[in-house]
C-alpha cells in the first residue's frame, strides 16, 4: 500500500480525535448539545471516509476527504485556539492537501467496481449519516430541543436498512422520511429548518430513483421452462458416462 492513503487516514483520525476533545473542552460558540451532535455526525463521516479510502478504494472517498477535513476545520476555527483545536486545524489542512494532490488518486479505483453500489446510493447514505452534524452546525449556540435527536436516529436506522439491502427500509424512507424531517425541522428554528428541509428533499428524490431501487431490491431471474437437449447433440462420452445410449435411453433397457 502506498503512503498516501495511510497518511490521509491517519490525519483524518487525528483531526477527529483532537476535534472531539476540543469541542468537549471548550465548545464556544456552539452549545454543548450542538457540539455533541457535530462530534457524532462528523465522527461517523470520518469512519466512513477512512473505510472508503483504505478498504473500498472508492473514488468518492477523495472528495469526502475534502468535505470531512473542511468540517473538522470549521469546528476548530470557531472555538478559542488551544492545543486540541490547533491539532485539528493542522491535521485537517494536511489531509485536504494530500487529497487534492495526485498521490491519493494513484491508490483509488479509476473505474467503479463491478459490485459497487450506484452513486445515488453512496450520496444518500452519506447525507443520512450527516444529519446530526447539520443540526449541530446550524443550531450553533442554541440548545436543540430533545426532538432534534429523533431525526438523526431515524436517519441512522434508515441508512443501516438501506446499506443492508432491506427492502422495507426503502419504502419507509420513500413514504416516511419527508414527513419526519418536516415535523422535526419546523421545531428547530428557521436556519436549521431550511437546511434540513433542503437535505430531506434531495434524499427523497434519491430514494425514488430506479437505480437505487435495483440496488436495494435486485431483480431475480425469472423461472423458465426447461428445454430438453436432443441426444444426438450431446457428446457420446457424456451419454455413456450417464448410462445412456445414443438415443438417451438407459443402457439396461435399450
Amino acid at each position: 500500500m502506498p503512503p498516501a492513503p495511510l497518511a490521509v487516514s491517519l490525519l483524518l483520525g487525528i483531526a477527529a480525535l483532537s476535534g472531539i476533545v476540543g469541542l468537549a473542552l471548550d465548545s464556544d460558540p456552539f452549545s454543548g448539545q450542538s457540539a455533541l451532535m457535530i462530534s457524532i455526525g462528523v465522527g461517523l463521516l470520518t469512519l466512513v471516509t477512512v473505510s472508503g479510502v483504505l478498504l473500498a478504494r472508492g473514488r468518492w472517498s477523495r472528495w469526502m476527504t475534502l468535505v470531512v477535513s473542511g468540517l473538522w476545520f470549521a469546528s476548530a476555527v470557531a472555538p478559542p485556539l488551544h492545543g486540541a483545536t490547533a491539532a485539528t486545524i493542522a491535521a485537517s489542512a494536511a489531509a485536504a492537501s494530500i487529497a487534492t494532490g495526485p498521490w491519493l488518486g494513484r491508490w483509488l479505483r479509476r473505474l467503479p467496481a463491478i459490485s459497487a453500489p450506484p452513486p445515488a446510493a453512496v450520496v444518500l447514505l452519506l447525507l443520512l449519516i450527516a444529519t446530526s452534524a447539520v443540526i449541530g452546525f446550524t443550531q450553533g449556540e442554541a440548545v436543540p430541543d430533545p426532538i432534534a435527536w429523533v431525526l438523526p436516529g431515524w436517519s441512522a436506522l434508515l441508512a443501516f436498512g438501506l446499506a443492508r439491502s432491506f427492502a422495507p427500509a426503502l419504502w419507509a424512507g420513500r413514504l416516511g422520511h419527508a414527513p419526519v424531517s418536516a415535523v422535526v425541522s419546523l421545531m428547530l428554528g428557521p436556519a436549521t429548518a431550511v437546511a434540513l428541509l433542503a437535505k430531506a428533499a434531495v434524499e427523497t428524490l434519491l430514494l425514488w430513483r430506479r437505480d437505487l431501487n435495483l440496488a436495494v431490491s435486485p431483480l431475480l431471474p425469472e423461472r423458465v421452462t426447461a428445454v430438453p437437449i436432443p441426444p444426438e447433440l450431446v457428446d457420446p462420452k457424456f451419454l455413456k458416462a450417464a448410462g445412456l445410449d445414443d438415443r438417451g435411453r438407459p443402457l439396461e433397457t435399450s
